[in-house]
């Protein structure tokens, strides 16, 4: 993910009237769960965890729940930089987070925008029980936002406070 959508990312999670707009970049940290975007699918003869979240951007954290190795639920917390961590009840996974692809739109009647981050990410480790995780994996992020309209136009840097959510679905790879 490029430096700017991280910015963006990480502004529209700590100040939910921030524009997470042309995230041009991972969109609304906080969940995780498929749309039309294309499905995560594991592989059953690999270990896997599927981490998928959805929320209102409210504060810093996206509600996430993991299933598969490690069957736990908690938030997901991006620090920017390409940074995250997965803090679940058990222990805190952390993650170093790639840009593939990203994509924006505007609708005008409604003035809502959607922007799309498609990422890879490698698991770096942890703390208490996941202290020795380590993995790969893909994943997408997407945000949905209100934006004010000024003489008419939409004003894409300008969201409604409160109408901006977030869904994120990941699948990686552990060992």
């Amino acid at each position: 993910m490029s430096n700017k959508a991280w910015r963006r990312l990480a502004t529209a999670v700590a100040v939910p009237a921030s524009a997470l707009g042309a995230l041009a970049g991972f969109a609304a940290a906080p969940a995780m769960a498929g749309t039309a975007q294309q499905q995560m699918r594991p592989t059953p003869s690999i270990p896997n965890e599927t981490f998928r979240g959805y929320g209102m951007v409210h504060g810093n954290d996206i509600p996430v729940i993991a299933s598969g190795v490690f069957g736990d639920r908690g938030y997901l917390n991006l620090t920017g930089n390409g940074r995250a961590t997965v803090a679940l009840r058990h222990g805190s996974i952390y993650v170093r987070i790639s840009h593939d692809h990203d994509s924006m739109s505007l609708n005008q009647r409604s003035c809502t925008e959607t922007s799309t981050e498609n990422f890879s990410y490698r698991i770096t480790g942890g703390s208490q029980r996941y202290r020795a995780v380590r993995g790969t994996g893909r994943g997408f992020i997407k945000v949905t936002e209100v934006v004010r309209r000024h003489h008419g136009i939409c004003a894409a840097n300008q969201p409604i406070p409160s109408k901006t959510s977030v869904k994120v679905d990941a699948v990686a790879y552990v060992r």
